[in-house]
């Protein structure tokens, strides 16, 4: 089910998440500008696997997030190697950075350990055979990947080298023993991690679990028939009622998309159908490599072809394994299977197209679906009232045929209909029944997880499969994400932290109304409503609140009763109370001013901007070096200081200028302002439309431009508010005698960026973020505060004389 709701937590308003309402420094699907945006914000999902698609706009790309899912594809000993060399090469560093102390040190020379951590990190980046002026990136970040380590091919930055570096911490307190005083919360994901590592359990369980899933959601046992879609009473298979109930039990979109979305006129919580999309499960799976999407560069139809033989060469293993019975014809099942998803793909042509959404009934929306159908029969239509009743099962919330619901893509609802009319009604209930299985069997024998690792590694033979103990991680860390963060909370001091970046952030915002109202083409009324706006900027930083009262932060999780010998049950127990908490929230007043760090991950190494909200998450898990140094400002205004001014410009970027101080959807500055805007913006569209990155592949400038734009006026912000700090302090770094503090400001910004590339483009022209490097030139290129401190001639490759800017 598509309700948004944070793993495990199940507490009402907290499981509301608003999808397209906020933005992180790393990862979102953008859409084109100039369309409808619509507004998705509470799924629900296992928490962090829907975290940034489903809600915040985020700071890194989308393949920092692909890398989250192949990291678990690393043994624990391979990643301690891989840190191991990157701290003996710092050490290496700091060693020699240490012999200026007595060469270099003077009273503008910083020494303290963090300053050493610093220079070293910083110093051992730079290529300075690169000229600054010709190409910054390679300048600071040319020797990077030299000294991290990555596997062939593979991606890798220092968003990545610091989410090994915390995913191992989390494995070493699920791998702890319980202790007295641990909190209850502590202890379930603990017994859930072990759970999940206790294979032999799994194997003993068989697939009993899968058994009563399906007889609770009117499904046969074995692989549907024509015998099973028709019962001895006279009644035939309910597809919407096991729809529904799926959504109910499972949280599972099969063919429907349901959320919890703001109504777009009234201010309540209202229900929304759509396309199920059919590619996320809502239990977590072996994020090693389930998610990624072959390149098909050279010969797709073929490519296409083989991993469609996989598929069916998987389903029927899978089929005939929880049949336990292999004598059934392969050749048959394999010519089902085929159907199967032949059906998908043809409901699938009518999802392309994002709508925005319409209001009906149920019951307009039932006579809506059968308006192009003459002679359909009552029997045949889709049975809206059935939904209700399987939705709301175990609830008292009341539904009616009458309620409002708001649709997306209606016309894909007309095709579900005619192909319900079409397709034999068996061949419905075999695709709703695999659909389930699919969603179950990873979680049940290590036969079936050996399926689906050899269907993987069939299609990926590149990518490594992850180890038991990496998956259950992810399991845990998926349902259980604030106790696993509340044991980090109890180790870490970030009290002085969380002071200094607030600090920074109150001086980036008072930068950033300066920039507003020092623009020509704004008047007086849009510079004072958009400085309010900035103002009312909320900020959450480091560790959620909760994490003060533990008590509070137990109540989230009092209903998770982890059983060891009920693995499989232990996760659908815990979706059905989420999904029967989301939609009590149906019809309520929406709440904007509850904390939005809980329903983040506090351990993950990224940032966010709520638009809704008008607030600005920063992670505990991103307060660490290279993007905070503790005692070394400058440098952190380069580094977290340009993250805090990107954050705070996705509430004013193409985007989040159409949403006011309150978060509401609505026109706040007047035509003639906006035309000036969208001249300015479209500046931007033009200059990051010339970047190349592949062989005749181009960024697509106007799905990056949100993004860009963030990069462009966030770095503008932290160099003025860094000014302002500056005005009172002024340091050197060791080793890096011959740089200014104004030179290591750029220095700072452009080492968070430094990265390795894959060996691929495909995710690359599919990303609302430019790809480092070009992040990295396009924003320096259109800072004047750069070319003048780096001495760039005008018209040399970093300092165009045509620049682009807003503010």
């Amino acid at each position: 089910m598509s309700f948004a709701g944070g793993g495990a937590r199940g507490n009402g308003n907290d499981n509301l998440r608003d999808y397209n309402h906020r933005r992180s420094v790393a990862v979102q699907v953008v859409r084109d500008p100039s369309a409808e945006q619509p507004q998705v914000p509470y799924r629900m999902a296992p928490a962090q696997q829907h975290l940034q698609t489903d809600g915040f706009i985020s700071v890194t790309s989308r393949k920092y997030r692909k890398f989250q899912e192949l990291l678990h594809g690393r043994s624990v000993l391979e990643r301690w190697l891989i840190v191991g060399i990157a701290v003996l090469s710092s050490v290496c560093f700091v060693l020699l950075v240490k012999r200026f102390r007595k060469g270099v040190a003077s009273q503008t020379t910083c020494l303290s350990d963090e300053c050493l951590i610093s220079a070293t990190t910083i110093m051992q980046s730079m290529n300075t055979a690169v000229d600054p002026c010709d190409n910054f990136f390679e300048f600071a970040c040319g020797n990077w990947q030299n000294h991290y380590v990555s596997e062939p091919g593979q991606a890798n930055s220092w968003f990545i080298e610091r989410t090994r570096y915390i995913s191992m911490g989390i494995t070493k307190i699920l791998g702890d023993l319980d202790r007295k005083n641990d909190l209850r919360s502590v202890k379930q994901a603990r017994r859930l991690y072990r759970t999940c590592l206790n294979t032999d359990v799994l194997d003993e369980a068989g697939y009993e679990p899968v058994y009563k899933v399906l007889d609770r959601l009117g499904l046969p046992r074995t692989f549907p028939d024509f015998t099973t879609a028709s019962y001895t009473n006279g009644s035939v298979f309910n597809v919407a009622r096991t729809l529904a109930l799926a959504q109910r039990y499972l949280s599972a979109d099969i063919l429907i998309q349901l959320s919890l979305e703001p109504d777009p006129v009234a201010d309540r919580a209202s229900l929304f159908l759509g396309p199920a999309s059919g590619i996320t499960s809502p239990l977590p799976e072996s994020l090693g490599y389930h998610r990624r999407r072959p390149r098909a560069s050279k010969a797709p139809d073929q490519t296409a072809r083989v991993i469609l033989l996989l598929k069916v060469r998987y389903m029927v293993s899978v089929i005939r394994e929880l049949a336990a019975d292999d004598t059934n014809n392969a050749t048959a099942l394999s010519k089902l299977a085929l159907k199967i998803l032949i059906l998908e793909s043809n409901l699938k042509r009518e999802t392309d197209a994002e709508q925005p959404a319409k209001e009906f009934t149920f019951q307009s929306l039932k006579d809506f679906m059968s308006s192009n159908l003459s002679d359909i029969s009552e029997d045949d239509m889709f049975d809206w009232q059935s939904f209700i009743d399987g939705l709301t099962e175990g609830t008292n919330i009341t539904l009616t045929m009458n309620d409002v619901v708001f649709v997306r893509n209606p016309k894909y609802f007309i095709e579900l209909q005619a192909q319900m009319i079409n397709v034999p009604l068996e061949e419905f209930q075999q695709f709703i029944w695999w659909k389930v299985v699919e969603i179950l069997i990873p979680h049940t024998t290590t036969t079936m997880a050996r399926f689906k690792s050899s269907f993987f590694e069939s299609i990926f033979p590149n990518l490594k499969k992850p180890s038991r103990k990496e998956v259950c991680m992810d399991v845990t860390k998926t349902f259980m994400n604030l106790p696993i963060a509340y044991e980090f909370y109890v180790r870490d001091d970030l009290s002085v932290t969380s002071v200094k970046v607030r600090k920074m952030l109150s001086q980036l915002q008072r930068a950033f109304k300066g920039m507003i109202e020092e623009s020509k083409w704004t008047d007086r009324v849009t510079q004072q409503v958009t400085s309010k706006k900035v103002d009312a900027i909320k900020a959450e930083i480091g560790y959620p609140e909760i994490f003060e009262t533990p008590e509070e932060l137990e109540k989230l999780y009092e209903h998770i009763e982890i059983r060891e010998d009920e693995y499989l049950q232990s996760m659908l127990d815990v979706k059905t109370f989420e999904v029967a908490s989301v939609l009590q929230e149906w019809g309520k007043p929406i709440v904007t001013n509850h904390s939005l760090s809980i329903l983040t991950d506090p351990l993950e190494v990224n940032a966010f901007y709520s638009r809704l909200h008008n607030s600005i998450t920063i992670p505990a898990g991103i307060l660490q070096m290279p993007f905070f140094y503790k005692g070394v400002d400058i440098v952190n205004y380069g580094a977290i200081g340009s993250i805090l001014g990107h954050e705070m410009t996705h509430g004013f970027d193409i985007e989040g200028k159409n949403f006011d101080v309150n978060g509401k959807k609505t026109m706040w500055w007047s035509q003639g302002i906006i035309r000036e805007y969208v001249k300015r913006a479209q500046c931007f569209i033009r200059e990051y439309d010339q970047f190349m990155l592949n062989k005749n592949v181009y960024l697509n400038g106007t799905r990056t431009l949100a993004e860009n734009m963030a990069d462009n006026i966030g770095l503008r912000q932290s160099w003025l508010a860094y000014k302002i700090f500056q005005s009172e302090n002024d340091v050197q770094l060791p080793g890096l005698k011959d740089y200014t503090s104004d030179k290591l400001f750029f220095l700072a910004y452009a080492n968070v960026w430094c990265h390795k590339p894959d060996d691929g483009s495909s995710a690359v022209t599919e990303d609302d973020h430019s790809p480092n490097n070009v992040r990295v030139v396009g924003s320096l290129r259109n800072s004047r505060e750069f070319a003048d401190v780096w001495r760039c001639p005008v018209d040399s490759p970093m300092n165009p004389s045509k620049k682009c800017f807003v503010w």
